[in-house]
């Protein structure tokens, strides 16, 4: 908030009614803020920026729902790549995102904590990246603002050259399977079935979205006009 302070809010009933716990960040003297969130295996993992540094942390998710103490484990700090604005686990890496006037790709190896810069601001013309996520190790998509998509397997970075809308502002993908993939812009979303090689329109929306998955077939889109649900 705007003293100071980043406070983390959890919800046990639908968001009906929420707790706050202030504890997970510290008071710094220019505000936290541009934080990005993810969950995986009983693991949280936020980012966010205190001072001119990006902290990554991460707790126990049992810390929170048994209400014990919370212990959180510092896992990155860097001043050069501190605009993380998204992040997802697979099972040996934490893949982050994000650039401020360009983009950056990173992993954090989960067993050690060693952080490996994959792509500083050779991707998406100098643009940032705004959204990633990740089939698995090997199979990870990244959306940029200017209809830029990338993905990244076997090693290998490779930016699409098949765009969805040359004026869409792309603002958050879900991969469900290696090949059925949604992206959603300022414009609308939008579904792969065949792994990027061709796209098609199935919502139109007037401003930038997130999405969230609770499998293959139910998910959620949000945005200033609503939340949206597929089944």
């Amino acid at each position: 908030d705007a003293d100071g302070y980043g406070r983390f809010a959890y919800s046990f009933n639908n968001g009906v009614t929420w707790q706050v716990n202030p504890d997970l960040f510290a008071e710094s003297v220019g505000g936290l803020f541009d934080t990005a969130m993810t969950v995986f295996e009983n693991k949280l993992f936020w980012s966010y920026i205190y001072g001119s540094d990006a902290y990554i942390q991460s707790i126990a998710v049992t810390d929170i729902i048994d209400n014990t103490s919370i212990s959180s484990t510092l896992i990155f700090k860097n001043s050069s790549y501190s605009l993380i604005k998204d992040m997802v686990a697979t099972s040996k890496y934490l893949w982050c995102a994000g650039g401020s006037g360009g983009s950056f790709f990173m992993r954090v190896d989960l067993s050690d904590n060693t952080t490996e810069i994959i792509d500083d601001d050779g991707m998406f013309s100098s643009t940032p990246v705004n959204a990633i996520d990740a089939l698995d190790d090997n199979l990870i998509v990244l959306v940029g603002e200017n209809n830029n998509i990338a993905t990244y397997s076997d090693g290998t970075l490779f930016e699409s050259l098949v765009g969805i809308d040359s004026m869409a502002f792309l603002s958050d993908v879900k991969v469900l399977t290696k090949n059925h993939w949604v992206v959603a812009s300022d414009m609308g979303l939008y579904i792969t079935t065949n792994g990027g090689s061709s796209w098609r329109k199935t919502f139109t929306v007037d401003n930038s979205c997130k999405l969230t998955f609770y499998d293959n077939i139910t998910g959620y889109a949000a945005n200033a006009s609503g939340v949206y649900r597929t089944v």
